[in-house]
């Protein structure tokens, strides 16, 4: 029994890719009922209106009388120019467009389907899986001609005009062409998202991105005996004096504080005094990496050794700091990304006090997350 479907299509100068997934879908028992289409740019719109509004369509009706009629179509346009679309406008357009599709209460078919813009493919894949429900599917639509690939006048086998001429000026007839829809498989993470995160792409991403974190959380230990953080059971290494600092940050949270590396005279104090406890409790350096080696070795801490006042100290979590975002901006392992990185996406978060200043930087992780060990 045949099963009606939607059809989702992202599209540039070229529409043949409409009819041949319109065409594909209704060889394997799945005619299409409604199709939403976003055009790449007014390029994109003028081939589409041409090719498509001059008779195509219409032509591919006749062979298949459930598809809407050409004005039924909804179009959407990205952008007014011939330029590439910006990235976050055409996926919050084709995620628009996905919803309008999925209210029509028919499986959805997002396909795959080309445009001179590379971030096409990979915007539509992106927001399917964010939005794709269970009957909802992912295909790459193809040709089993090479040949037939591009504007060269082929929209399905069995359009009036057959005698075609195809790239490198090889000749075929559209009958010998068959269109595949080979299906992509990706995570579907709409079980994730609560009703409301479903407004827009950025709180669907964002909540799905939360939801994953929750479901295997990064789990830190500041081990005071060890002189040593670990990150998932790996030791994190730091330059300088930058490692004791983020101990105290991960401390600080794992009593309740709210983590920021303040640069006021009470955060100043509160490390100074922890940070005292930690060496006078030391017998020696420690281990490389170790807190207390990095404490004392590291020259941006130098003057928190003395007895000094809160300025000087100042000046050395500033140099710390920096030293904090220099190592962030050079690190490429996995693990550091996840902790240290961009807003929203990170254990660590730097947030602005000034020009002038470096950054303050605060600790995501909850508390349950950040066990301290050896604290007395």
């Amino acid at each position: 029994m045949p099963t009606p479907v939607a059809v989702l299509a992202p599209l540039g100068p070229n529409p043949a890719a409409l009819t041949e997934l319109c065409w594909a879908l209704h060889a394997q028992g799945h005619p299409v009922q409604g199709a939403w289409v976003l055009l790449e740019s007014a390029r994109a719109r003028h081939y589409f209106e041409r090719e498509l509004g001059g008779g195509a369509w219409q032509e591919l009706r006749q062979a298949l009388p459930t598809l809407p009629a050409f004005p039924a179509l909804r179009v959407e346009q990205a952008t007014a120019a011939d330029s590439p679309p910006a990235a976050e406008a055409f996926g919050q357009a084709l995620f628009d467009l996905l919803r309008q599709a999925q209210r029509e209460d028919l499986p959805v078919v997002v396909a795959l389907s080309g445009g001179r813009w590379r971030g096409s493919a990979a915007m539509a894949a992106a927001v399917f899986g964010l939005l794709a429900r269970p009957p909802d599917r992912l295909v790459d639509v193809r040709l089993t001609l090479r040949a037939a690939e591009g504007a060269t006048g082929f929209y399905f086998p069995a359009q009036d005009r057959q005698d075609l001429v195809g790239r490198g000026g090889q000749p075929f007839r559209a009958d010998q062409v068959q269109v595949q829809l080979d299906p992509v498989e990706l995570p579907r993470l709409r079980p994730l998202l609560r009703p409301e995160a479903l407004t827009d792409l950025a709180a669907a991403r964002a909540e799905a991105e939360a939801a994953l974190r929750a479901a295997r959380p990064i789990q830190v230990e500041v081990d005071l005996v060890a002189q040593q953080i670990r990150v998932s059971g790996q030791p994190l290494s730091l330059p300088g004096a930058t490692l004791p600092w983020i101990a105290w940050m991960l401390v600080d949270r794992a009593r309740g504080g709210n983590g920021v590396g303040r640069q006021d005279v009470d955060g100043l104090l509160a490390f100074l005094r922890w940070w005292r406890t930690l060496l006078g409790s030391t017998s020696g350096p420690g281990p490389a990496n170790s807190l207390a080696s990095q404490a004392v070795e590291g020259r941006a801490l130098a003057p928190l050794r003395a007895d000094a006042g809160p300025e000087v100290g100042a000046d050395a979590v500033l140099a710390a700091e920096r030293s904090l975002a220099e190592w962030a901006s050079r690190s490429r392992r996995a693990w550091v990304q996840a902790l240290v990185g961009r807003p929203g996406r990170a254990l660590l978060q730097p947030t602005p006090v000034g020009s002038r200043r470096s950054p303050r930087w605060t600790v995501e992780l909850p508390p349950g997350g950040i066990h301290v060990l050896g604290e007395g």
